[in-house]
């Protein structure tokens, strides 16, 4: 893997844009297993799944009602028709006699359509007598029959390589009788918090110390992303030795390790002083919140180094470790879930870096609105909304009315 991207000097930013670029460099998709269908959703299809045989297998009828033959029903002056009742044919896994012509067989939807039969008549239609069953007069040929085939024919692809498998994916594959699906691999991610002044959530908090959101945060963040997700306890200890093995440990058994904190330009940012040089890059990214950025590689595995401002991690987590697991996971940029959105109101921008704000959205006259819900240095702002949008750098506000890229949280 080779990383695009050159190390930035002390003063100089590198671009959000160039930054994804730069991990997405570091990428190689999972290998490819087969997975049973109950276990597939949310992963990538891997290869084209093309049809076994036709679909149906047979012709069946569409509708609980009678199989005729439509010709019995015609010419007779407007009068309906009454015809004897030949067998009932249910939905099974034999085909049926075949069909008299001048009978009519009630028949199940799904079951198939005896010979000599070219219609079915619904069953609240007709009208059940002593003598049989009336029916109307006018009856097309074809009339509520699924003929064999109609679905997908042998050799038609049903699914192409690179589609994100949801449940109805795998009913299509289930129905034409495939059992498993070529898939990448779920990406396997580690989540390390550090910080000498972190307790669990639960523990007694001394004076000093803080409670640890970070490793809750991007642990469930990403597993909406479709990884599985390892969190490590975060580490109080500040020598870079001990953070050093702790990562190298998890890169070991991993395709991403992503750390929090520990990354800006401090005495005591254990992360950087830990990774700096070795395989990884530390350098401020023109983004707002979220400016101090690593990554790089630890033991041929990815590693993307997030700040530990918890309003940062959540922005750095949606930029940069998204369409990492994305790619990992074989999605392409099609599956990036950015939208288009209109802003409800004017927002400053920076003119020195893309800003990330969050938003409530709501529905107004046939638009997506934007609405912003306070301070991006909160995270309450962030709880409180339901989207970020991206604002490019530049000197004036974007205008009210002005379409902006949009995703939801």
């Amino acid at each position: 893997m080779t990383m695009t991207l050159r190390r930035a000097d002390a003063i100089t930013s590198v671009s959000l844009d160039d930054h994804v670029a730069a991990a997405l460099s570091l990428v190689q998709q999972t290998e490819v297993c087969s997975v049973p269908l109950a276990e597939a959703t949310g992963l990538v299809l891997a290869d084209d799944l093309t049809a076994p045989g036709f679909l149906p297998a047979f012709d069946n009828a569409a509708m609980d009602g009678y199989a005729v033959h439509h010709a019995d029903l015609a010419g007779t002056g407007g009068v309906p028709v009454h015809l004897p009742l030949a067998d009932e044919i249910a939905a099974c896994s034999t085909l049926p006699p075949p069909l008299r012509r001048g009978t009519a067989a009630p028949i199940m939807t799904g079951a198939p359509l005896p010979q000599g039969a070219t219609a079915v008549v619904p069953i609240e239609h007709t009208l059940d007598t002593t003598a049989g069953v009336e029916l109307p007069v006018v009856v097309p040929a074809g009339q509520h029959v699924r003929r064999r085939g109609q679905e997908h024919l042998p050799g038609d692809v049903l699914l192409g390589r690179g589609r994100l498998l949801r449940p109805v994916d795998l009913a299509v594959l289930a129905a034409a009788g495939i059992s498993t699906a070529p898939v990448h691999r779920r990406p396997r991610v580690a989540v390390l918090g550090t910080g000498t002044e972190l307790v669990a959530p639960g523990e007694r908090r001394v004076d000093g110390a803080v409670h640890d959101a970070n490793t809750t945060l991007l642990a469930t963040l990403v597993r909406t992303y479709g990884a599985d997700v390892t969190t490590l306890p975060p580490t109080a200890d500040d020598r870079p030795d001990v953070l050093r093995h702790l990562v190298e440990r998890a890169a070991a058994t991993h395709d991403l390790v992503v750390t929090a904190g520990g990354v800006s330009a401090g005495t005591h940012e254990v992360v950087r002083l830990a990774l700096d040089r070795r395989g990884s890059h530390f350098h401020p990214v023109a983004i707002s919140p979220g400016a101090p950025q690593g990554l790089g590689t630890v033991a041929g595995t990815p590693l993307l180094a997030l700040p530990g401002n918890p309003s940062a991690a959540l922005v750095s987590c949606a930029m940069f470790v998204r369409p990492v697991v994305l790619a990992l996971a074989g999605r392409g940029a099609a599956e990036s879930g950015w939208t288009s959105v209109t802003l409800a109101q004017s927002l400053d921008r920076r003119p020195d870096r893309t800003r990330i704000l969050p938003v409530l959205l709501e529905e107004r006259g046939g638009r997506t609105l934007a609405l912003e819900c306070g301070s991006a240095h909160r995270l309450e702002s962030f709880a409180a909304g339901e989207a970020i949008v991206r604002l490019e750098p530049g000197d004036h506000p974007v205008r009210a009315g002005s379409r902006v890229p949009a995703l939801r949280l």
